[in-house]
């Protein structure tokens, strides 16, 4: 499947793993159909690099984040562009979508938190973080909103639009931060350092700092669990760390530079990562092995995971692969 000519900056597959959309610089999003392996649609875009994408719950409307800061909702096969949610003026790096699918979570350059009403197409809450906020995640509930940017990172209450804990603090800066956990009360971040640092989300406090031993973590996942973290770095093997004994399990070699990217599949048993020389990495996590994939010798431009486990690769020449589970 081919979406486009440029590499795609974003990826999206849709919760039921049968729809995957990518998001271009040249300001379309591309709609394919992963079971039949063909294009359904392409969405003209707001003349700007498209940097998120989301589905809907229904998988009906694609979500959209801009280089230019707009955010806009698109009713897909659609062919003119959808409405603008709200625009933060600045690029928007990341966008949530609630549980419930009615509202949706962007963060960008400008250094605000937005909640938009996706049904009702207005803006409800600008919550300021104060600096770039490079990623954002939502609890399982949908009711608190966590932000990383500069040295820190901050909890949101999106139903009510306020601050809910005292901004949690790093000695450096906050490159990456893994989910919330499943309870909702704990959550990972990773700095410039190289140490995890483990927070308690109810009462704001630090309960634990875990040195990885390397520098500089550029990208953090942990498992559904909440019990392990894998970090990847500006230089050095990716590392998972069991978050209740604070130790390093195992190291894997799998890339050389910085990782841009990392997941972990929902089954807790295999990694999938991308660094900055375009290298993709498929780890079993339990042995150890790299995986064979006819991927590994492709430059990859953007990957994503669906609640199945199933793996959307793009690479930089625009074609869209599908790993099975």
């Amino acid at each position: 499947m081919r979406a486009g000519r440029l590499a795609p900056r974003a990826l999206a597959i849709s919760r039921d793993g049968t729809r995957v959309l990518a998001g271009n610089d040249d300001s379309c999003v591309r709609l394919f159909d992963l079971e039949r392996r063909a294009e359904l649609a392409t969405l003209a875009g707001h003349g700007a690099g498209v940097n998120a994408v989301a589905f809907s719950a229904d998988a009906a409307t694609a979500v959209l984040g801009y280089s230019t800061g707009a955010l806009c909702a698109q009713r897909l096969l659609r062919e003119t562009p959808g409405p603008e949610l709200t625009s933060h003026g600045h690029f928007v790096f990341a966008l949530r979508l609630t549980p419930d699918g009615r509202e949706v979570v962007s963060v960008a350059l400008d250094g605000v938190l937005r909640v938009s009403d996706l049904s009702g197409g207005r803006e409800r809450f600008r919550l300021r973080h104060g600096y770039a906020i490079f990623s954002v995640d939502l609890s399982a509930d949908g009711r608190r909103a966590l932000t990383a940017g500069g040295s820190e990172l901050r909890l949101w209450d999106i139903e009510r639009g306020c601050e809910l804990a005292s901004r949690l603090a790093h000695p450096g800066a906050v490159h990456s931060f893994a989910a919330i956990d499943a309870s909702g009360r704990r959550a990972v971040s990773g700095a410039e350092d190289g140490v995890l640092l483990l927070w308690d989300l109810e009462s704001g406090e630090k309960l634990a700092a875990i040195p990885t031993g390397s520098d500089g973590i550029s990208a953090l996942a942990h498992s559904r669990d909440g019990r392990r973290a894998l970090a990847g770095y500006a230089y050095g093997p990716l590392r998972l760390i069991d978050l209740e004994s604070r130790k390093t399990l195992r190291t894997y070699p799998a890339h050389q530079g910085w990782v841009r990217d990392v997941r972990i599949t929902p089954d807790g048993r295999r990694n999938v990562s991308v660094a900055q020389n375009r290298t993709l990495a498929l780890i079993d996590l339990e042995t150890g092995a790299a995986l064979p994939t006819p991927l590994a010798c492709l430059p990859v431009a953007a990957i994503s995971v669906d609640p199945a486990g199933q793996i959307a690769v793009a690479d930089i020449r625009g074609r869209i692969h599908r790993l099975q589970r």
